[in-house]
């Protein structure tokens, strides 16, 4: 994955551009939805949700179909995969980033990017922790023995068995899609 889907969104509101990642997501996984239905899943209202579909089928990303909006190959291809696992207490999520230099960025400024998460979150407590893979898990500026627990955490999980390039993030609070456009948000921001 590249960062051509930051382009998609743009930079001005942080939740506007954060809610077109989260709504990409949902479709992604879901293929096909109508509105109110998105609306629910998302918890946001359905006149933004209708503004987002909008704009993602002006720009090809979406596709109409009778009363659904589905997702077109586009968006498949330029956006992460985004894999989550339920551990305990625990939500684990990864975001596939194949770019180096991504990856390379937010191990070096994973301080701004933990910020970014918090603005966007507005719970100090919603995550733990950032990995990132990198042929290796590791967790910056995290003390080694702490990242030896959130790594015997996650060694058990689908999310080390695919071993894919990307970040991994430790939640404490999560909720699907919509912090998933946070962090799809944040790592274009850092980037």
């Amino acid at each position: 994955m590249s960062l051509d889907y930051c382009k998609i969104a743009g930079r001005n509101n942080y939740d506007i551009s954060s809610y077109t990642y989260a709504v990409m997501v949902l479709y992604c996984e879901e293929k096909c939805l109508g509105r109110i239905k998105a609306s629910r899943i998302l918890g946001l209202p359905e006149r933004l949700i209708r503004r987002i579909l909008d704009e993602l089928v002006t720009k090809d990303l979406l596709v109409r179909n009778g009363k659904n909006t589905c997702i077109s190959e586009k968006v498949l291809v330029i956006l992460p995969r985004i894999h989550r696992v339920k551990h305990g207490k625990y939500w684990i999520t990864s975001y596939n980033v194949v770019d180096t230099r991504v990856l390379k960025n937010i191990k070096e400024h994973v301080t701004g990017f933990r910020d970014l998460l918090l603005l966007h979150t507005g719970d100090p407590r919603a995550f733990e922790v950032i990995g990132v893979m990198d042929g290796e898990l590791v967790f910056p500026g995290v003390p080694d023995e702490l990242s030896h627990r959130y790594s015997e955490l996650i060694s058990n999980t689908r999310i080390m068995k695919n071993r894919e390039p990307g970040i991994v993030i430790v939640w404490n609070n999560y909720k699907p899609f919509i912090y998933d456009g946070y962090v799809l948000d944040s790592i274009c921001r850092l980037g």
